[in-house]
């Protein structure tokens, strides 16, 4: 019997997981999905001073945590993401929220083109931040663009501001 529902727990499991592992593998994922929760959002966008008006782009923009919280500032928010299933998820609640200037694509941010965005938000991982700073670095951005980064630094880019809350990672922000 418990053989049986191992079994049947490691297929709903298996169900569940799939549709994440397979377009990371075709997509060569190079972070995992780990969500922004609500504090955290909040966190990012008060340190970046994201103003209502303003234009974020999201670089792997997950279930779409910030791009919503953008959005109640009164921002247009720009999300790019790898995994379908999350670029799914965003479209479906920005349809039934009944929300606008929010969007995402299923693209590489890596092929992006930052140059009419105004905050650039960022939670990956320590390996991709070297390859992050690099396209910021080749890419157009307007003076006065703001980068916000949760946990992890752009290795050689020194932060305008260090912001350390109870509960969170230290958020790095950075402007050109």
């Amino acid at each position: 019997m418990n053989t049986g529902l191992s079994i049947l727990f490691l297929v709903i499991l298996g169900s569940l997981v799939v549709p994440f592992i397979i377009p990371a593998l075709k997509n060569g994922l190079p972070a995992p999905f780990v969500p922004v929760n609500k504090k955290i959002a909040r966190a990012m966008l008060d340190a970046a001073k994201l103003q209502q008006g303003e234009i974020l782009y999201d670089l792997g923009s997950g279930s779409g945590t910030l791009l919503f919280a953008a959005n109640r500032i009164g921002a247009i928010s720009q999300g790019y993401e790898l995994l379908w299933p999350l670029v799914l998820w965003t479209k479906l609640k920005v349809i039934t929220q009944g929300k606008r200037n929010i969007s995402v694509s299923l693209k590489n941010f890596f092929t992006a083109d930052f140059s009419s965005t105004n905050v650039i938000s960022i939670f990956l991982i320590p390996h991709l931040m070297p390859k992050v700073e690099q396209k910021l670095a080749e890419s157009k951005l307007r003076p006065g663009t703001r980068i916000v980064s949760y946990a992890f630094k752009l290795p050689t880019w020194i932060p305008k501001k260090v912001v350390k809350e109870s509960g969170i990672a230290s958020i790095y922000i950075y402007e050109v």
